[in-house]
């Protein structure tokens, strides 16, 4: 949680969170699952500006 920055988050439910906090969110889920592919079609859009950096 910390590495994604959604600490202060743990305990929101999945709708309350920004569209940025639900991508990494997602692709962290996909990881941790063992996905072995991950499609990732239009990654930006959703990230807000301090996840650009």
């Amino acid at each position: 949680m910390r590495t994604l920055g959604l600490v202060d988050k743990q305990r929101t439910q999945y709708h309350q969170l920004s569209g940025g906090q639900r991508q990494r969110l997602s692709i962290a889920l996909a990881l941790l699952g063992g996905a072995d592919v991950a499609v990732l079609d239009e990654l930006t859009p959703l990230l807000s500006a301090p996840d650009l950096r």
